[in-house]
């Protein structure tokens, strides 16, 4: 590795591994991963949530140059506790978590420092991942059989996004530690999703950058009872997120607004109705088209008349508000005021959560002035 020995340069990374019960050779695929990197330095800290079931796994990767390995014991704690125990003990500037079924690809350290490295405004980075299907025989001896891996995610960062799901799996992403020091860590009330609420309080006001190489892979179950299991659990800690969103302050310019307003509202659009819209002096105004365009008003029209009749007077106001001011306004909210509009019109149409947007910039601010 041609690298220079500053902290800039190379700063510790450290990461953070979570394991449990008897997976002693599902973790010890994981150190492996973790040890072939081509960076240096690391510190691995292995936080074990009952028992000492990984200490003999633990020490075969003791001694390895440029490598701190920690290890500690919890009595049975849960996912959040372990994991929040890791980040306590982290002494790297940078930390990235990978749990012990999951794996890094060759690389994946290495690659997300030098992203850092070129943009150092950045407070994370992640990688693509692998999503792998995968039926465990058995632990002991370790036997499963994987299935035709996916690449995760598909689409690109952006906030809005990652409000109404996880951008991207746990081990996917270096984030700064200073996150941690301010916002804090895992929320123990969380059994499961517990990422995706870490990534809102990380990521909805602070930068994150992206490398479109797959650096990691997770493993999800085939088997159908667990999947279901898992899917169960899911949607219960959704809904709990959900009302945490009500904690999360966010800062949303005016321009945003109008971005995904336009991006989303397009999706619900025929590529005939968008070509008139995109060039309308060029149009071919047969009548269809304009059968169309007002069917398009129409319906903007009827979901703002819905949305005013079941919003909250607060939200009525602050998107007023924000109809009326400038591109570059902006406006200090708790996350769930922003998506406070979409329960009512997600569970009764097909359109996607902020379709409604589009009709905050084309009829709100027009009502009541």
């Amino acid at each position: 590795m041609n690298q220079s020995p500053s902290e800039t340069d190379c700063p510790l990374v450290s990461v953070i591994v979570r394991t449990h019960g008897r997976r002693g050779n599902l973790l010890r695929e994981c150190l492996h991963s973790i040890v072939s990197q081509d960076y240096r330095p690391l510190e691995i800290n292995i936080v074990e949530d009952g028992g000492r079931h990984s200490s003999t796994i633990v020490h075969e990767f003791k001694n390895i140059h440029g490598i701190v390995v920690n290890y500690l014991s919890l009595s049975p704690s849960g996912r959040c506790v372990a994991g929040n125990a890791g980040l306590a003990a982290a002494k790297g500037s940078w930390i990235n978590f990978l749990d012990d079924d999951d794996q890094f690809l060759p690389g994946h350290v290495r690659l997300l420092v030098e992203h850092i490295r070129l943009r150092p405004e950045l407070k994370g980075v992640y990688g693509l991942s692998l999503q792998v299907p995968t039926d465990i025989h058995s632990l002991a001896p370790l036997s499963y059989s994987e299935s035709s891996a996916t690449k995760t995610p598909t689409e690109p960062f952006s906030r809005w996004r990652l409000w109404r799901e996880t951008p991207f799996p746990i081990q996917a992403c270096l984030f700064d530690r200073k996150l941690f020091e301010q916002y804090g860590g895992l929320d123990p009330a969380l059994d499961n999703l517990e990422d995706w609420h870490l990534w809102m309080r990380y990521f909805s006001n602070e930068p994150i950058g992206c490398i479109e190489e797959v650096t990691s892979k997770f493993r999800v179950p085939t088997d159908p009872i667990l999947l279901t299991e898992r899917q169960k659990s899911h949607h219960k800690y959704r809904r709990i997120i959900e009302e945490k969103q009500r904690e999360i302050p966010v800062t949303v310019l005016g321009s945003e607004f109008e971005e995904v307003a336009k991006e989303v509202f397009r999706k619900n659009l025929s590529s005939k109705i968008l070509a008139i819209a995109d060039d309308p002096s060029n149009a071919n105004w047969a009548i269809h088209s304009m059968l169309g365009v007002i069917r398009a008003a129409r319906w903007v029209q009827r979901m703002f008349h819905r949305l005013v009749g079941r919003s909250d007077p607060h939200i009525i106001q602050l998107l007023r508000d924000i109809s009326n001011g400038t591109p570059d306004d902006a406006y200090t909210m708790p996350l769930a005021d922003v998506l406070s509009l979409l329960p009512e019109l997600q569970s009764r149409h097909k359109f996607a959560d902020l379709r409604i947007l589009q009709l905050l910039f084309r009829c709100l601010g027009r009502k009541q002035n």
